[in-house]
């Protein structure tokens, strides 16, 4: 059974693997010649960005008020990368990148949220 940290964070985990694309208020930068040779966004990045938004957002000890240990960021970094790929299999790569690049780009829950408001 998960303890109550990690519920919160995979529960936010699923929340944010619902995406379906960003909104039209929340579009991603525009492309420019260097990122084409960027090496692509990982989904690890992609959970990694997430976690630090909800790092800022509610503290070191998230939602619960209890600290989470390593084993419990792992998890949900784990339950995150599965979430990604199956949103990846569901959207198909083209919607699947619109995403990515929208939860890259945000910096707020507020963002982040924004990302799959809409399809």
């Amino acid at each position: 059974m998960l303890s109550t940290p990690m519920r919160s964070l995979v529960t936010m985990s699923l929340l944010v693997s619902l995406a379906l694309g960003c909104d039209s208020k929340s579009t991603p930068p525009p492309s420019s010649p260097s990122q084409a040779d960027q090496e692509p966004t990982t989904i690890d990045q992609v959970c990694a960005n997430i976690m630090e938004i909800m790092r800022r957002e509610f503290g070191d000890t998230g939602v619960t008020g209890v600290p989470l240990t390593d084993e419990e960021r792992a998890k949900f970094l784990s339950s995150c990368a599965e979430d990604q790929d199956k949103e990846l299999e569901r959207l198909g790569a083209d919607k699947f990148d619109v995403y990515v690049a929208c939860v890259m780009a945000a910096a707020t829950m507020e963002s982040l949220m924004a990302c799959h408001q809409s399809e």
